[in-house]
């Protein structure tokens, strides 16, 4: 046996995983992770949408972050990973846009009609008529489905204290299509033909957002550069994916790194890298991948949380902070769960059904 079998053995003995063992399907357990991301962002949304003496622990504990955007982090993080994986493996640029559009399009035109033509006739303080009328109402759709975004709908959620904002969530959507675009592009250029290329221009990105904070420097929000760099770093672990292991011990490695670092310009970069790493060690773990997910809701949590939130302090004005979050959870599980079984999945197998014909029409 040579060297490099010899290695492989002992790492399957000793129980050691790589990160493209954890992207395998059987080896972890993202959609649980993914959901307790989309929760995190109820509950780091709560605090503002329903403000109170409570404070959010994370918020304390960092400094610099809260649980809501932790956790959007963490999306940006695990969708880098998994879609730059995806098109590495796949290596066809047309499954890939065809698989990214039908996993985010459908679910959020779906959304905002919901919030347009039947969360906004209910709260609205308009007349129906002059609501369903209005200007507002149709750009608040077209806004949103074509990503320019637009949170306001005429008379709805104006005596909240979060004045006017129908859905907040939908911010980072733009983001992430467009590093969907971008890794797209690095890909039709030929850059992820080369890993040492492609790491390069990650590490450059990396370095842009969590220190120099060029690119977005044109934006009062300082959550955005991160976004990027988040998705970099997962891009970063696809492409040496048979190079990183996965294990408890590193956690704690970075865990300390990250604490002794913690008073030195490195300390936000070196959090984020222990807190992404410590998502692949807690999905690829036996007992969280034994909690099987039958249905990926995290999506349609994300979407439906924050007008759930809207609305129950608009109905309940005396609502605090604990009781918003505990009572939107559940609301925005169902609704993620219809939209995962009613829009998602239905749309998802589309793709794929069209892009079989497709690949069988070039094939003849």
């Amino acid at each position: 046996m040579d060297g490099s079998g010899y290695s492989i053995q002992s790492d399957r003995i000793r129980g050691t995983m790589t990160v493209a063992d954890v992207l395998k399907r059987e080896n972890n357990n993202f959609n649980l992770a993914r959901l307790i991301l989309a929760v995190s962002v109820i509950v780091g949304h709560a605090y503002a949408l329903a403000p109170s003496h409570r404070k959010d622990i994370i918020g304390v504990l960092l400094g610099f972050d809260y649980s809501g955007s932790l956790a959007v982090k963490g999306f940006f993080f695990l969708s880098g990973l998994l879609v730059a994986n995806s098109l590495l493996v796949r290596a066809d640029a047309a499954e890939y846009v065809k698989a990214r559009a039908f996993r985010i399009f459908p679910a959020l035109t779906v959304n905002v009609l919901f919030c347009a033509l039947l969360l906004g006739p209910i709260v609205t303080a308009l007349p129906l008529q002059e609501y369903l009328s209005s200007p507002g109402t149709f750009r608040f759709i077209y806004d949103n489905v074509t990503l320019s975004l637009s949170y306001r709908l005429p008379g709805v959620f104006d005596d909240v204290p979060y004045k006017g904002a129908v859905n907040g969530s939908l911010w980072t959507l733009p983001y992430e299509v467009a590093c969907y675009l971008v890794l797209l592009g690095a890909y039709l250029c030929g850059l992820m033909r080369s890993r040492y290329i492609i790491a390069a221009l990650c590490v450059a990105v990396i370095a842009d957002g969590f220190f120099l904070k060029v690119l977005f420097s044109w934006s009062k929000n300082t959550q955005i550069s991160t976004l990027p760099a988040c998705f970099a770093l997962g891009v970063l672990a696809a492409c040496f994916k048979e190079r990183i292991t996965v294990q408890s011990s590193a956690l704690i490695g970075l865990v300390i790194l990250a604490y002794f670092g913690w008073a030195s310009p490195a300390k936000v970069p070196l959090f984020y890298l222990a807190f992404f790493y410590g998502l692949l060690v807690f999905s690829s773990q036996g007992f969280v991948r034994a909690l099987v997910l039958k249905w990926d809701v995290s999506y349609g949590v994300y979407l439906y949380g924050f007008p759930v939130q809207q609305a129950l302090k608009w109905a309940f004005p005396s609502m605090g902070t604990r009781e918003n979050m505990l009572a939107a959870i559940p609301i925005a599980l169902a609704l993620g769960l219809a939209s995962w079984l009613w829009v998602e999945k239905p749309a998802m197998r589309l793709s794929k059904a069209k892009f079989r014909r497709t690949a069988m029409r070039v094939g003849a």
